[in-house]
């Protein structure tokens, strides 16, 4: 590599961020050309894999480069932050481990054109979620840490009512998306399928997926929350039994509703490109109603037992004679059918004294 043969014209330091120290691209960029640049951005690129190839590729025009890792305690090693290459005509490459920015002149927006097609063949193949991360307290704050999900053998159209799998379509298309915010509820009995729904839905998204559990809900209330949000841009949180999180600040004194309608449709949500998909049982009424509106609520759907037809339906498919099947069925009674039913029964006791010995 040719080490700086091109030279920093403006040597006052404007290059670094005033908040963080961090080299800013466009002060970088006009520290040495001394003109502000185009840009072409590209998302959902191998960033490790096309810094190797740049660099075996254009060794020998790469006039020097600048060098941001950290370590990665999971895997033990350096992981690239961002890596910068000053090339000829006034071309920049900013490469981080999922994306590549290409600044330029305008006179050389061919050179930056053929460099952007380069570039694509290096984008991230389509996986689905093997793993979800779960929210805990770490030594540092808010950490996650990896636990492994299987996708549930699920036929939306036998193991679900008539009006999920359309529901599910739309869903499926507005998480997928890249920079988009909202909320999604989900409720209903117990038994009817939420969770199992939901792990059947974000296996297949191609999307980091955060569940909080419902002590932990209250930290959307709480200082160390910025950070954790600023380190997660474009996941999914998922909050199981949220109902405190929920309710209506009429009804009970809610600071959390306030963050969480950012996250859905404020500032932060247009910044962070946060999904939350929150399940509850208590009654919709008692919801906060601005959670509700349109263009925050991107989807609500409640999960009842399944009609008599499907009940008849999915326990024949489970090679279970239905007998007579007289009123819905949750998916826990259907495949719980054959198993005992253990109830709550009030023993009978004598009024005073011990218990009587008597058989």
């Amino acid at each position: 590599m040719n080490a700086y043969k091109t030279p920093l014209l403006d040597k006052t330091l404007q290059i670094f961020s005033p908040f963080n120290n961090d080299v800013e691209p466009i002060r970088l960029y006009f520290a040495y050309f001394q003109i502000i640049p185009n840009i072409k951005r590209i998302r959902d690129l191998q960033g490790e894999k096309f810094r190797v190839w740049t660099e075996t590729k254009y060794a020998h025009l790469l006039e020097s480069s600048h060098l941001s890792e950290y370590y990665d305690h999971t895997s033990k090693r350096f992981d690239l932050d961002d890596q910068y290459f000053i090339m000829p005509e006034g071309i920049v490459l900013r490469i981080d481990k999922n994306r590549v920015s290409i600044y330029y002149k305008p006179s050389t927006s061919a050179i930056a054109e053929a460099l952007a097609k380069e570039a694509l063949k290096f984008k991230k193949k389509a996986v689905t979620n093997q793993s979800i991360k779960m929210v805990a307290h770490g030594p540092d704050g808010l950490d996650t840490y990896s636990i492994k999900i299987k996708k549930p053998v699920l036929d939306l159209n036998l193991h679900y009512n008539e009006d999920l799998a359309e529901f599910h379509a739309r869903n499926l298309k507005n998480l997928k998306k890249q920079e988009k915010s909202g909320l999604y509820l989900f409720y209903g009995l117990p038994g009817t399928g939420k969770s199992t729904y939901i792990r059947y839905l974000i296996r297949s998204i191609n999307k980091e997926v955060i569940f909080i559990p419902p002590g932990l809900a209250g930290i959307f209330d709480s200082p160390a929350i910025t950070k954790f949000l600023l380190s997660n841009r474009n996941t999914v949180f998922v909050i199981e039994d949220a109902e405190e999180l929920l309710v209506s600040r009429d009804l009970n004194k809610n600071s959390s509703v306030s963050m969480l309608l950012n996250l859905t449709d404020g500032l932060l949500g247009e910044t962070l490109g946060i999904q939350i998909i929150a399940t509850f049982n208590t009654d919709l009424n008692n919801i906060d109603k601005a959670l509700l509106r349109k263009g925050r609520l991107l989807g609500m759907y409640e999960f009842k037992p399944l009609s008599i037809n499907r009940s008849v339906a999915l326990l024949e498919k489970r090679g279970i004679k239905p007998a007579m099947v007289h009123q819905p069925m949750t998916l826990a009674e259907i495949f719980n059918k054959e198993q005992i039913d253990y109830q709550y029964q009030k023993a009978n006791r004598p009024a005073i004294g011990f218990l009587s010995n008597k058989v």
